[in-house]
């Protein structure tokens, strides 16, 4: 990219603080660098193309800004922001750091149990609210319910409210509050 502007940094920015919005001294301050390539891009980490990943080595959450933009058109449950930003959350709350386990653990715990069932509901053919990427892994499992309970969260709740009662309480807070009646 050959440069970055202000409307996109202003755009991933927000999109982090959508989702540390219920914590209010979370800054993933262990990232400190945002990399931001035109579309997919070829990472020499795991040697593939990407749209976005998160890379903790290098202290780094990098979009394709092509994705990044579609993601916010289209209120499908598929958003790079969010979901590259949910995974850096994770990571964030496992690194010791001064923003060191700030995820109730209780809650945590809890959500890592419905994780595990809803992950192996998908790969039974049994799910099909969450997309199939949701099952590769508890990580990757939590980004995807990340971006559908923005993007959804009426469709969320109707479909699994346990969960997303679960997400709510672990991010502290709910996007069906924002919604019109």
């Amino acid at each position: 990219m050959d440069s970055v502007t202000r409307e996109m940094k202003v755009l991933i920015s927000a999109s982090a603080i959508q989702l540390t919005f219920g914590f209010p001294k979370i800054r993933l301050s262990y990232f400190r660098n945002i990399l931001v390539f035109p579309d997919v891009y070829f990472s020499p980490s795991n040697m593939a193309h990407h749209k976005g990943e998160v890379n903790p080595k290098f202290k780094a959450v990098v979009l394709s800004w092509k994705h990044f933009v579609e993601g916010y058109l289209h209120e499908d449950g598929r958003n790079l922001g969010l979901h590259e930003m949910a995974h850096a959350l994770r990571l964030e709350n496992k690194i010791m750091n001064e923003e060191y386990n700030f995820l109730d653990s209780a809650i945590l715990k809890d959500w890592e149990l419905r994780a595990n069932h809803t992950m192996k509901e998908i790969d039974e053919g049994r799910e099909s609210f969450f997309r199939e990427y949701g099952a590769a892994n508890r990580e990757e499992f939590f980004a995807v319910a990340v971006e559908n309970f923005f993007e959804r969260p009426s469709e969320f709740s109707k479909k699994h409210l346990l969960t997303y009662k679960t997400l709510s309480q672990l991010l502290k807070q709910d996007p069906l509050l924002l919604e019109k009646p």
